[in-house]
């Protein structure tokens, strides 16, 4: 007998897709779709080519699975309540929030906002990857503050079971960090958009530039940004893993000081190469961070400022301690066995 097949409908290709595809594939016969959404054109073509998929093939699915919720999870929602089978929302980030003045999270008033909102009301279950997705009263201050974020926040009526699941990493334990360079890097895509580089913490970054010209900057993963760099700064376009790595290990910190997150891979994958990290009191990075690291309640420079030229000594302990967290917390292995559990759980019903 063939393993049950599982529709997938995801809307980019990225590390945890990748990751999930193959921990899925352990258990499940995995039909992926990727569903286009960059334009108005894309998403009517994805949206013909994703029902013509569901009307020739929902009578073999045992499993709806959509990475994220939007408007890519309408249809597999629709065919998955018909045909009476379970449907898993992989939840990420960007569907549990709203940020109107920065145009930011599947959740605002909008046409994206009713659809998500549908999805998360009518999953089976949900498995977010942080608890915060599901509800976090915010406390970081800063023009775009909003007083409360997730799905329990900003969906009426919100009822759907879930189950955290937190992302998982598969490194060589013994594979120590490489000896380090007082520079800051920090890993963005789309930072050529000014809503994006905003929402990432930007435009934030700078003004820490410019109080510490002798510390060099690095922003990965973009070409431009929509404001003026200081000399300290640079910018270097999207780079292969094996490049990404040898910048990450070179680097003494990492900053994440985005006004919205999940659970970011980037930082994970920066404190597992020793980075010191430096984030803001949002999603799941306090969690993460613990006490090896900068987390900021308010936007401070100075506490950024006083932090790098803090004790040499204290900072190395941090970035050991900060990789040996990543590693005990959060392995790939306990990530699989979760969600393949959740799975073969809810093939059983």
């Amino acid at each position: 007998m063939g393993k049950p097949v599982a529709g997938y409908f995801y809307t980019g290709n990225s590390t945890f897709v990748t990751k999930d595809l193959k921990i899925l594939a352990a258990a499940l016969d995995v039909k992926p779709l990727l569903f286009e959404s960059s334009s108005r054109i894309k998403n009517l073509s994805s949206f013909i080519r994703q029902f013509y998929f569901l009307l020739t093939s929902s009578h073999r699915i045992e499993l709806y699975i959509c990475q994220f919720a939007g408007f890519h999870s309408l249809l597999p929602i629709f065919f998955g309540r018909i045909w009476k089978k379970p449907i898993l929302i992989i939840a990420g980030g960007t569907e549990s929030v709203s940020f109107p003045k920065l145009n930011y999270g599947n959740l605002r008033p909008t046409l994206l906002g009713g659809s998500t909102r549908y999805t998360l009301k009518n999953a089976s279950i949900i498995a977010p990857v942080h608890e915060s997705l599901i509800y976090q009263k915010y406390t970081y201050e800063n023009p775009y503050q909003e007083k409360e974020q997730g799905m329990k926040a900003l969906i009426p009526g919100f009822q759907t079971k879930y189950k955290v699941i937190w992302n998982g990493y598969d490194v060589n334990p013994n594979d120590l960090p490489k000896p380090k360079t007082l520079r800051i890097v920090t890993i963005v895509g789309g930072a050529e958009e000014k809503r994006r580089a905003i929402l990432k913490g930007i435009d934030f970054l700078i003004e820490i530039a410019h109080k510490i010209p002798d510390v060099p900057i690095t922003i990965i993963g973009a070409t431009t940004v929509p404001f003026d760099l200081p000399k300290n700064m640079e910018l270097i376009p999207f780079v292969e893993s094996s490049k990404l790595e040898e910048h990450l290990e070179s680097s003494m910190f990492y900053a994440q000081l985005s006004v919205s997150e999940g659970f970011p891979n980037a930082l994970c994958e920066a404190m597992l190469c020793g980075c010191i990290p430096i984030v803001t009191s949002v999603g799941g990075m306090p969690e993460i961070v613990g006490n090896n690291g900068l987390i900021l309640h308010t936007r401070s420079v100075e506490d950024v400022v006083n932090f790098i030229q803090s004790n040499t000594r204290e900072l190395i302990d941090k970035s050991i301690h900060g990789r040996e967290s990543i590693l005990e917390r959060y392995p790939l292995s306990k990530r699989k066995n979760e969600l393949l559990n959740l799975v073969k759980d809810l093939l059983r019903k």
